[in-house]
């Protein structure tokens, strides 16, 4: 395995409301990929999504990179599982 999975991530689920679907949904697709034997998870979000870039930096992703993709302008982040 390349050690790294991939998640495109819808913004609105992200969002920390009442229910803290996005949290909860993060958590998950990390036990998942550390259970498939992954060791890093990689997304990107607008830069104007500053919440989400806050969000994702709280709870571990570090930023890796900004760049156009899609015609989009991205914030590239990562994060470390650890297992």
């Amino acid at each position: 395995m390349s050690g790294f999975a991939l998640k495109r991530l819808i913004t609105r689920l992200f969002r920390d409301g009442p229910l803290g679907l996005g949290r909860r949904l993060l958590a998950f697709a990390e036990a998942e990929a550390l259970r498939r034997g992954y060791h890093e998870i990689r997304l990107y979000t607008h830069q104007t999504m500053v919440e989400n870039q806050s969000l994702y930096a709280s709870i571990g992703y570090e930023e890796t990179g900004r760049g156009a993709e899609a015609g989009y302008d991205r914030v590239f982040m990562r994060k470390q599982l650890r297992g």
